[in-house]
Formats: C-alpha cells, sequence, structure tokens
C-alpha cells in the first residue's frame, strides 16, 4: 500500500507533468493501493480548447509520469480510463515490486520543459531520430517527425493561417491575458499559466502586460516569430489519434509525455506549435496532407537545440490534492 509520506512525494514528482497553458487541469486522490486522477474543469480553456481535447491530453500526461514515478519507488502499475461522460476519471493501480526495473526516464522529469526561445540550427543527428521513434506505441497512436524543407513549409502555413484565425478572436487573447503570468511574483503566487520569463519576455506589471497583449500583439508580427521559430527547428513532430475518444487523448498524453523526456535525455528542447490542431479547419487540412489513417492531430511539436530557459511554476500539492475518488 502506498504511504501517505509516498503519495506526496509521488503528486509533487507528477505534476511537472506538461499541460495546455499550464493550466494543470487535474485532482489526484488516493485510496489504499489506488491512485485516482480526476479533471478539474474548472481550469479548462473554453476558447482555445473548447472540447476538452488538450485537457485530457493533459491528464494523460500526468498519469504517465506517475507511472515512471511509481516504478522508481518499486511499484508496478497498471492505468484504468474510466471514459464515462458524466464521471470520467483515471485509476492507477498499484502493487510492490521489487524486481521492477525503474524507467531510465526518470531523472528527466525535473529537467523537461516547454522551451519557447529560438532554437539553433543544428541538425538533429539520424539516429537520434531512430531512438525517438523506437517509442513503444499506444494502439490508436501514430508519431511522424518532420525533417524535410517542403513539410515545415506545408505546416508553416497552417501555423500562420490557425494563428491569424485566433489572433483575430478577441476572445481568444482575453483567456490568453487570463493564463499568463507576467512577472516571477504573480507566477509564484498562482503556480500555473504561462511565465512570461518562460518565453523571454522580460518582467512587467499585469496592467501594463495587458495592455500591451492587447493592443500590440498583430497578426503579422506574430507569424513573423512563429515562422522564424519553425525555419530554426530541427524537426516538427506531429501526434495523431484514429479517434477523439476520450481513451485515444488520454493515450496521446501519456506517449508524448515519454516522447518528451527521451528528447530531453537526448539534449533536445521542445515546444507546442499546437494553433492548426486547435482551429477545425486547419486540423481538417492537417490530417488530409500527413495522416489520413490518424485523421485526428491532436499535437504539434518542433524539435532543436537551445539554451535551457526560465521553468514554469507549478502549484502547490495541497491545491490537486482531493478526498473524493471516483
Amino acid at each position: 500500500m502506498i504511504s501517505k509520506e509516498l503519495f506526496l512525494k509521488l503528486v509533487k514528482t507528477a505534476v511537472k507533468a506538461p499541460s495546455s497553458h499550464n493550466t494543470q487541469p487535474w485532482l489526484i486522490s488516493l485510496k489504499e493501493n489506488r491512485i485516482f486522477i480526476k479533471p478539474d474543469y474548472s481550469r479548462s480553456l473554453k476558447i482555445a480548447d473548447p472540447k476538452n481535447r488538450e485537457l485530457f491530453i493533459s491528464l494523460g500526461c500526468l498519469a504517465e509520469t506517475f507511472i515512471i514515478a511509481l516504478a522508481f519507488h518499486g511499484f508496478n502499475s497498471r492505468l484504468f480510463i474510466h471514459d464515462s461522460i458524466d464521471n470520467f476519471h483515471l485509476c492507477i493501480k498499484t502493487i510492490e515490486d521489487e524486481n521492477i526495473i525503474p524507467s531510465p526516464l526518470f531523472p528527466y522529469i525535473n529537467l523537461r520543459q516547454t522551451t519557447r526561445n529560438n532554437f539553433n540550427t543544428e541538425v538533429i543527428p539520424n539516429f537520434t531520430i531512430d531512438e525517438l521513434l523506437s517509442l513503444d506505441l499506444q494502439e490508436n497512436i501514430k508519431i511522424k517527425i518532420l525533417t524535410k524543407k517542403e513539410n515545415f513549409d506545408l505546416i508553416s502555413e497552417l501555423i500562420t493561417e490557425a494563428n491569424a484565425y485566433q489572433i483575430g478572436n478577441k476572445h481568444f487573447i482575453d483567456e490568453l491575458v487570463e493564463w499568463m503570468r507576467f512577472n516571477q511574483r504573480e507566477a509564484m503566487q498562482k503556480g500555473d499559466g504561462l511565465y512570461s520569463a518562460c518565453s523571454g519576455i522580460p518582467s512587467i506589471g499585469r496592467f501594463i502586460g495587458k495592455f500591451l497583449i492587447k493592443n500590440f500583439i498583430k497578426i503579422k508580427s506574430e507569424n513573423k516569430r512563429l515562422t522564424k521559430q519553425l525555419d530554426n527547428s530541427g524537426a516538427i513532430v506531429l501526434f495523431s489519434s484514429k479517434t477523439d475518444s476520450f481513451s485515444d487523448l488520454v493515450k496521446t498524453g501519456m506517449i508524448f509525455n515519454k516522447f518528451a523526456l527521451l528528447a530531453t535525455k537526448s539534449n533536445l528542447c521542445h515546444s507546442f506549435l499546437n494553433s492548426p490542431c486547435q482551429v477545425e479547419h486547419t486540423r481538417k487540412k492537417l490530417a488530409a496532407n500527413f495522416n489520413e489513417k490518424y485523421p485526428f492531430p491532436q499535437l504539434i511539436i518542433r524539435l532543436g537545440y537551445s539554451s535551457k530557459m526560465p521553468y514554469s511554476f507549478r502549484r502547490r500539492i495541497n491545491e490537486v490534492i482531493t478526498d473524493k475518488y471516483e
């Protein structure tokens, strides 16, 4: 059985998992040998993620981090996905196993970060690409790594199209501002959101930051910035699934999390370029061009080499632990 002390250690490690806008949309509980994960819909992105697709992917990232951490502490585990619309939750059943071999990815949980600066133009070696593609995939999930310029050009067109659609939406900008953390004090107090220093933005007050984003972020300048980031990337990675079911979304998050940790192990940085997956008409174009057998694009990330940026913050563990189980 998992002790309370160990449970707190596990939670502290697991919440380092990535989530959309660093919303950390989860509630976690322990009952004997079972860890329960429930969605916290109060932290959903109603504009960027209206169907909670990325929210469920985030829960998969959290579950996979738990599984890796449990193995390090001598527990075998198995994930059960309860995909009832009214009572969705994940249950990780655990059993002590003195013979379990810890995952080599465990040390990289604390090192992984979403690196939002410009990467350098260093080429990613083929053996590193092969290692990333050697991951054991979940059923219904596909990873496609793009390195050819013609693929970059097509992805770039879809990113600029989707970005123009989102930047032109006042409600999208309002939601972005809500989750921005414009200085270290605000980021530490909230423990969530998009910390400006992670993108190389100088520390400013919320009032000024809000004013600048709402009045000076323009479609042309944002597309120019994103295109430059794309051009400096060593690879673009597309994660797709056969369905948009709760189960496939969770599995996507689990695979992405392992992929991101393995990339970190290879000294690669990554960040999200998800706008084509968030806008319905560009999402359809993405599926038609790259993965007709897996027609539901879920995530796009860029890979490359760069210096590390400041790390985003996490909420206090007492804010995510609940006494509610199923």
